[in-house]
């Protein structure tokens, strides 16, 4: 039975700082980046300035409108570092063997987690990240005005747990705004 996720296509452009998030998760120039559930764009149009052209960004998104709303942005600014793929993050991914520095999921790993689709997730991430690669999950918090029902809504306290048995440890939780919490993970070595 295919799973629907409920928030596809809404945009967190309004109430989600793209530079804050990209800095608390140390996206440099150079590096490569993966944004899931990437929507309209707005983080990776910000990370594919912060990465420059010896860097690239890889935008994931299931809903096309989203998608072709980044690409008329990217064509408009004339930014060519940003390969944009509509794809489902919940299905097996095959990049052509491309890895990536940092992966951000902003406003989706809640709903990879009621839908009970973490085992892929967690796949497609050990397939993508680099060895020295970081995962950051930005979600909202527990007690935020906006968001998602507050009985889906995930802390990192409640992340971290989950990913643990994974090979992941978070190895930093800080707030990126008034609605959001970033948790930062990396891969511990032996897993």
């Amino acid at each position: 039975m295919d799973k629907h996720h409920h928030h596809a296509g809404k945009s967190s452009r309004d109430i989600l700082d793209p530079e804050r998030v990209l800095q608390a998760m140390g996206l440099d120039k150079g590096m490569s980046f993966l944004d899931v559930g990437a929507g309209d764009g707005h983080i990776s149009l910000v990370a594919a300035r912060i990465v420059d052209r010896e860097g690239d960004v890889t935008a994931v998104d299931v809903h096309a409108p989203s998608l072709a709303l980044l690409e008329n942005e990217m064509k408009d600014r004339h930014i060519s570092n940003i390969d944009v793929i509509e794809a489902d993050f919940t299905k097996a991914m095959d990049l052509k063997g491309k890895r990536f520095d940092r992966i951000l999921m902003a406003n989706v790993f809640h709903g990879f987690v009621a839908n009970k689709e973490l085992d892929q997730v967690k796949e497609n991430c050990d397939g993508l990240l680099k060895r020295d690669g970081l995962l950051a999950i930005v979600e909202f918090k527990k007690d935020a005005t906006a968001g998602p029902p507050r009985e889906i809504r995930i802390s990192s306290d409640r992340i971290a747990a989950l990913l643990e048995p994974f090979g992941f440890h978070r190895i930093k939780k800080e707030e990126v705004g008034t609605y959001h919490d970033l948790t930062l993970l990396k891969v511990l070595e032996g897993q």
